[in-house]
């Protein structure tokens, strides 16, 4: 008995660790958006598409992707494929991530972190497709956002390959989208700075996306990035910290030279005496 406290210490600290390898963002309906996809095969590319994170992201955060089409009584598909993306660093918003499927000798790969493609394979149709963004398991997955371009909108359900309904908790034009079909789009960058739901409403908003059935697209182009916010003390600063709230630098000009001179990155100074160079 009087090794309990030891053992349970023990216990909590292996359950500590296994929670801190397997930490990870969670995402809401509208974290992410596609930003372009091009289905037309080519030599080099089989299919190839782009996703906009649109809040900071945790090394270890893991986002599906998958061609699967949602049925809102039998859920997704059980035949197409997922691509399983994987931060392997912190990524900011802003991140435009380009996922390419290279075919059978590269394989799929990605701009930042890693991806796996897993069950029958992620090929998106030049007859119309969807590429629906989740985490979590495949029977029970978050939806994070989604594109459909099968038609002239959403299906009521999927009884194909190439017809999928609006997944459980997104919304049309707010956090997934439904194009006419066309091979390749691509967002047009017409918002491409701001807020993340400024730049959120203008991919959600058809009438920025630009669409063709022969000519594919550059993607994940658009240079998006958003306003920071960075945090001066001159009592517990360091200029060499990241100027995060718990890190914050020490001096007024070091802070200055730091900021992005293209966006309206904020500034927090706590109040004490600075004595700059």
């Amino acid at each position: 008995m009087k090794n309990l406290p030891k053992l349970l210490l023990a216990s909590l600290y292996i359950f500590t660790i296994c929670i801190a390898a397997n930490a990870q963002t969670i995402l809401s309906p509208g974290d992410a958006a596609i930003t372009g996809f091009n289905s037309d095969n080519t030599l080099a590319t089989i299919d190839e598409f782009s996703c906009i994170l649109l809040v900071d992201v945790e090394a270890g955060t893991e986002i599906n992707f998958t061609d699967k089409g949602y049925d809102p009584v039998k859920g997704l598909r059980k035949t197409e494929g997922v691509v399983t993306w994987t931060a392997t660093s912190s990524l900011t918003a802003g991140t435009e991530l380009l996922l390419q499927d290279g075919n059978i000798i590269l394989g799929w790969t990605v701009n930042y972190g890693s991806v796996v493609e897993s069950d029958a394979g992620f090929t998106l149709s030049t007859v119309g497709d969807q590429i629906l963004v989740y985490q979590g398991d495949v029977l029970t997955p978050s939806f994070i956002t989604g594109i459909h371009f099968y038609g002239v909108g959403w299906n009521i359900a999927a009884t194909s390959s190439n017809e999928s309904a609006l997944p459980l908790g997104l919304t049309d034009n707010v956090d997934a989208l439904a194009l006419k079909h066309m091979d390749n789009y691509e967002y047009s960058c017409t918002v491409s700075s701001g807020t993340p739901s400024e730049v959120l409403a203008g991919i959600m908003n058809t009438s920025n996306w630009l669409g063709n059935n022969s000519l594919t697209f550059p993607l994940a182009d658009c240079g998006i990035s958003f306003p920071a916010t960075y945090y001066v003390n001159a009592s517990t600063g360091n200029n060499i910290n990241d100027g995060s709230s718990g890190s914050p630098w020490a001096t007024l000009t070091y802070a200055i030279s730091q900021v992005s001179s293209t966006v309206a990155d904020q500034i927090n100074v706590a109040a004490g005496t600075y004595s700059e160079d």
